[in-house]
């Protein structure tokens, strides 16, 4: 015999796992992970739209590459989020992940990046996304290596 508080946990255990294997199959774009004190205490946006790294690259205008001098050298990806103004400006950025050595080069890089505005029903909205700063430093030719290193 199912009772009524039976069939209640039945229910939620079957909703439950339709939310799961729907959020299982979610191919989206996601919101970021902001660290607690990362977004300043003023009102929100009226509008912003979460977009996924590859919608965004593509409204990129303007891309300062990262300063590969001093622990930076090294090779990696470094993973931000970041909120792009309604003027296409870098609003909020913060460190996710990748090797810390080029955290500061990769964010100072990407401060200066600019998107062409987004809009929303022909308004403009603000934008969330994650943008990844991959470090390849570009290899020394000969010559390079020679004129750099002092003659004995």
């Amino acid at each position: 015999m199912i009772t009524f508080a039976s069939a209640i946990v039945v229910a939620l255990s079957v909703a439950a796992s339709a939310q799961a294997q729907a959020s299982a199959k979610a191919t989206g774009p996601q919101s970021c992970p902001w660290m607690s004190g990362a977004i300043p205490d003023h009102p929100p946006s009226p509008q912003r739209i979460i977009v996924a790294p590859s919608v965004a690259a593509a409204a990129l205008i303007s891309r300062v590459e990262p300063d590969y001098r001093g622990e930076a050298r090294s090779e990696g990806t470094v993973l931000l989020c970041a909120i792009i103004d309604q003027d296409g400006t870098i609003e909020r950025l913060q460190y996710i992940s990748g090797p810390v050595p080029q955290m500061r080069a990769a964010m100072d890089a990407v401060r200066q990046w600019r998107y062409k505005r987004t809009l929303l029903n022909g308004d403009p909205v603000e934008v969330e996304t994650r943008i990844s700063v991959t470090f390849t430093p570009k290899k020394r030719s000969v010559s390079e290596t020679s004129a750099a290193e002092p003659t004995k």
